[in-house]
């Protein structure tokens, strides 16, 4: 857009001068806006020019104003000066006053500049009146009940908090506003934008109007399928608010429906008259695809139904079958009839067939009916491979890691040994990254031959394959340097890297390096720090000019094998590594040079006449562009967040005015994520804090080592983040063999008062008894440590028929990453409502303090393959706290997961140890509350004894005891998805006190089990066989169980 300026003069001219200069005028505005891009936000007024003697002066006054006041701030002013092209003394033009008006322009803080000049006898005078542009700290839309309306409106719009408020902007988003609102069935909706420049608020007032609702549903076009089909499908529209979502999605149903009648190229348009209300889809069918494949016998190559097939519509696997992938590669070259016989046949030979021949021809053009007969040819199994020109890696080292190997019966069933050459040109690009790892970056390895041999009456062929390597040299990192690291030192840098040099010249390792150098800038808050070299620059085999030279000539004693005293003096001074017994390695004219331990070059040494040059090898080289330290300025979000502002704050709050760094934001976005309230992928923006006028900061401070810089440049952070919807509600069935059939259902809502506030309600009823709870949780009740008040009823047991009634708080709060530590205190009453209670307490009270804390890094966190969990609990009960019963209970539970290899093998150990003592209350020996108490045997302790079926007997009946071990691992391997085995080892056993623990054989178990892994579903079947016989105790072998035993 023109740029322009507002003149004032006092100088009369004639009417031929304003014609001319009227001209000269409308010459540049045209000339302006062919070269400023329609983009362009802001407007300015008109200027009206002097006459052309103002081009002969020189500026001897320049001045600013701001909102009407004049700028006396000396920082403020120094910037607007430094960003105005046109200077005090200079000639004065009217293109200095353009390019400064851009560069003013540029700081992103004015909406609007006015340029005022007078001519005066000493020269030109400037004035620049200056608009403060409105920042933007909130956008609310108002009138839109619609939660998902009001996320559709908020996306499209462009503004955004931290942004500058641009009123053509703010137009655009009125139309884009409008058009969501209509595909929302809104056609007449108004929309009124107020920008509240003294507190930043920009609302979108909204009135919707009248909704408009689908009176007619036609579908036309279709001759193939009745319409009232197709409107099952697409579903019910007559009499619901049109929706241009709905009716894409009914319109991605019916194409559907149209592809699996096999019309790939069926076109649907959808067309609504919201003056009727009328919603026409319109179908072009196009012409059906049929196609045959069959082989050289006129046999059908593959079946219409098979039992895959069947696994897939059940759920159980996913993926299409063979016949339609090809079907859709053959449907991406329809108009390319020269490519199906290279589609079908790269398909075939993809599989490992070989000389794979393909004719086709078409019996039918409407339908298009396509019949392919395929020779699909030999396949091949692997019989061998010759390896030869490896040196770095063994011959077996290079087989492991390939995934065509040589065909073994005891192996079919695990490894590929179909041959195909697709995979082989795979395993080969495994070799070269192998190499590449090693500091082989110009290692090379081909096929030398393919010798397939067809054997009679054999269905498999037989190939062997001999492949050639050319390693070529190792290159290695023997030193890292580093240019432009002018904030942190050079051994702050070199330490920082994960792995310490000499190591092989790897992509990884440089990789690991950068990323390494990177990150130690961006804790100190560099956060636009970067490597500015190519990495394919950074390693040098061998430095162009020498590290060190020394006067002399030392031929005769570097031709003897030794190194003179001075070379190794030097080699000390310059901080280089040169061991005692490092001779020379080889001599090549007035060359020297000296290896590492493994032959790979590490110095050279060229005598000239007087002096020696001493050349280092394996050198990396990072340039580094530091960039600004960047401190966080305002924290601003964006989105429908459903929380009041103080959630928003109190979990970033302690950002502002501290330095930037990736792990700060990162926690900050865990935090918001913790609180449930926001749905997954919340993003952040860094924006730059404005110089002008904008907040300072006091509370950075240079650390101990002096690496930080005292004025930061400070970026306010945007957060994009949207509202879940805060309740949810559900209802789940199991079954265990300890605990029988069970059901659960649970209502809860995490944001009550818009506050974050957790409410859960939970009733779950099976054999084993019965549980309802009510828990109310505030996150943030003392800082970060959430507060939890719960009651609860529950039928401990079936068996026993013990009631309990509950109420307990509790204080949490997450330490570390991993880490999390409860203190709860709880008060229940218990009461044994069976009959068989005679003299026993029929009810008694537990007041206790527990404390817990736990470890928990296990991914995933169902089923998990890697992590741990510790978890160690310690309750008081009586005493001080009161109550009748008092005891002191510790547990203690350990479990381990480690991927062994990449096939998905999985050890799982786990070991957990529980004592209690002073249950007994004084007067007599009361086991009422024998569910405080330990027992084993079963499907989630010692498989292959009843269940709580081992241990001494009590005074009720059960198996109980004061002490507990149980030990238990298990080896997961995949079998094919879903289903996975196990083998596992149980041992443990229950004892009354520490006299009764003797060290002898636990009751134990071996057994095996097969597990389906359908998502958050784990299902399965064990079969244990005891091995240590238990007097008394039946034996158990079958368990069904929903989940994992431990």
């Amino acid at each position: 857009m023109c740029l322009n300026t507002k003149v004032k003069s006092n100088t009369n001219l004639s009417v031929r001068i304003y014609i001319l200069q009227g001209l000269i005028l409308l010459f540049h505005c045209v000339s302006c806006l062919n070269s400023y891009s329609v983009e362009e936000k802001i407007t300015t007024l008109p200027i009206n020019p002097t006459k052309l003697l103002l081009h002969s002066k020189n500026v001897v006054r320049i001045e600013y104003t701001i909102d009407n006041l004049p700028v006396s701030n000396d920082q403020i002013l120094n910037i607007l000066k430094e960003h105005t092209v046109i200077k005090l003394g200079s000639r004065f033009s009217r293109n200095g006053i353009k390019l400064s008006i851009n560069s003013l322009y540029s700081l992103n803080q004015f909406s609007q500049i006015n340029v005022y000049t007078k001519d005066t006898q000493e020269g030109v005078e400037v004035q620049f009146e200056l608009e403060n542009v409105m920042h933007l700290q909130t956008i609310r839309i108002t009138g839109v009940d619609s939660d998902e309306l009001r996320k559709a409106i908020r996306d499209i719009i462009r503004l955004e908090p931290g942004g500058m408020y641009l009123p053509t902007i703010a137009k655009r988003d009125e139309s884009s506003i409008m058009e969501v609102c209509a595909d929302n069935g809104y056609f007449n909706c108004k929309v009124e934008i107020i920008p509240d420049t003294d507190t930043g608020i920009l609302t979108y007032q909204m009135d919707l109007g009248s909704p408009t609702i689908v009176s007619k549903f036609h579908i036309q076009g279709n001759s193939v399928v009745f319409s009232e089909y197709l409107k099952g499908i697409a579903g019910e529209f007559i009499g619901e608010l049109y929706r241009k979502s709905d009716v894409d999605d009914a319109i991605l149903q019916i194409q559907d429906f149209y592809k699996e009648k096999y019309y790939p190229n069926c076109d649907i348009v959808a067309d609504f008259n919201h003056l009727t209300g009328l919603l026409t889809i319109n179908i072009v069918e196009g012409t059906q695809l049929l196609l045959e494949f069959v082989d050289e016998n006129g046999k059908q190559i593959f079946f219409d139904f098979t039992i895959g097939d069947f696994l897939k519509q059940i759920g159980i696997i996913s993926g299409e079958s063979e016949k339609d992938i090809l079907r859709n590669q053959i449907i991406t070259y329809l108009n390319s009839e020269t490519l199906w016989s290279q589609t079908v046949k790269s398909h075939f030979e993809a599989k490992g067939y070989d000389n794979t021949t393909v004719e086709w021809e078409k019996l039918t053009n409407s339908p298009l009916h396509i019949k392919f007969t395929v020779a699909k040819g030999q396949r091949y199994i692997v019989k061998d491979i010759i390896i030869e020109g490896n040196f770095a890696f063994s011959e077996q080292e290079l087989l492991r890691e390939m995934d065509t190997k040589p065909y073994h019966i005891a192996t079919q069933l695990f490894r590929r040994h179909i041959f195909t050459q697709n995979a082989l040109n795979e395993d080969l690009e495994r070799l070269r990254i192998l190499y590449q790892k090693a500091g082989y970056p110009k290692a090379s390895i081909r096929i030398q031959q393919l010798d397939k041999q067809k054997i009679k009456n054999r269905e498999f062929g037989e190939v062997s394959i001999h492949l050639i390597v050319f390693e070529d040299r190792k290159e290695v990192i023997n030193r890292c340097v580093f240019s432009g690291n002018n904030v942190l030192d050079t051994s702050i840098l070199l330490n920082a890297l994960p792995s310490k040099p000499p190591q092989p010249n790897a992509p990884l390792i440089l990789k690991s390096y950068q990323n390494a150098i990177l990150k130690v800038y961006q804790d100190h808050g560099y956060m636009d720090v970067a490597i500015v070299n190519p990495p394919n620059t950074q390693y040098i085999d061998k430095m162009i000019t020498p590290v060190f030279q020394v006067d002399g000539n030392f031929s005769e004693m570097l031709d003897s094998g030794l190194i003179p005293n001075e070379i190794r003096e030097e080699f000390q001074k310059h901080l280089l590594t040169l061991s005692d017994d490092t001779g020379i390695a080889t001599s090549i004219g007035d060359e020297w040079s000296i290896q590492d331990i493994n032959g790979n070059p590490r110095y050279t040494l060229i005598q000239e006449e007087a002096v020696l040059s001493v050349f280092e090898h394996g050198v990396v080289h990072f340039e580094i562009n530091e960039g600004h330290q960047i401190g966080f300025g305002e924290i601003l979000f964006a989105g429908d967040t459903g929380v009041r502002q103080l959630v928003l704050n109190r979990e970033v709050a302690h950002l502002q005015g501290t330095l930037f760094t990736p792990d700060k934001l990162s926690k900050a976005i865990q935090n918001l994520n913790s609180t449930g309230v926001f749905e997954p992928g919340i993003r952040t923006e860094r924006r730059l804090k404005p110089d002008i006028g904008g907040n300072t900061y006091q509370n950075i401070q240079s650390d101990s080592e002096g690496f930080l810089s005292t004025q930061p440049m400070y970026q306010d952070v945007l957060i994009r983040l949207q509202k879940r919807k805060p309740g949810a509600y559900g209802a789940s069935i199991g079954y265990s063999s300890s605990d029988g059939p069970r059901g659960t259902i649970s209502l809860s809502h995490v944001n009550l008062l818009q506050r974050n506030n957790r409410f859960r309600l939970r009733g779950r009823w099976g054999t084993r008894g019965y549980l309802y709870d009510t828990t109310l949780t505030e996150p943030w009740l003392l800082g970060r440590t959430s507060g939890s008040l719960q009651f609860l009823g529950r039928q401990l047991e079936e068996d026993d028929g013990v009631r309990a009634l509950q109420g307990s708080f509790t204080l949490s709060r997450r330490l570390y990453e991993s880490h999390r530590f409860n203190f709860e205190y709880s008060y229940r009453g218990l009461k044994d409502t069976s009959e068989t209670t005679s003299g026993i307490n029929p009810s008694t009270t537990v007041s206790s303090l527990r404390f817990l804390w736990r470890q928990d890094n296990r991914m995933p966190p169902i089923n998990p393959k890697s992590g741990m969990l510790n978890e160690v609990t310690v309750e008081y009960a009586g005493g001080f706290l009161g109550g009748k019963s008092s005891f002191i209970k510790t547990i203690a539970d350990f479990r381990y997961h480690r991927l062994l290899n990449d096939r998905g093998f999985v050890l799982a150990p786990a070991m957990r140890f529980g004592i209690t003592t002073g249950l007994q209350e004084e007067d007599q020996d009361s086991e009422l509350i024998s569910f405080e108490r330990f027992w084993a045997g079963g499907s989630t302790t010692v498989r292959g004894y009843e269940e709580r079926g081992l241990g001494p007997v009590d005074s009720t009946g059960k198996h109980r005891g004061n002490i507990q071990f149980i030990f238990n691992t298990e080896l997961r391997f995949p079998i094919f998805a879903p289903f996975d085995g196990v083998l596992f080892f149980d041992s443990g056993n229950v004892w009354d006190t520490y006299k009764d623990v003797r060290f002898e054989w636990l009751p134990s178990s071996v057994g095996v089990g097969l597990r389906i892994d359908i998502g958050p579903f784990i299902g399965g079947i064990d079969y244990a066989v005891p091995l240590i016989t238990v007097p008394n105790v039946p034996i158990r072998t079958f368990y069904i169980r929903v989940g994992t035993p431990y």
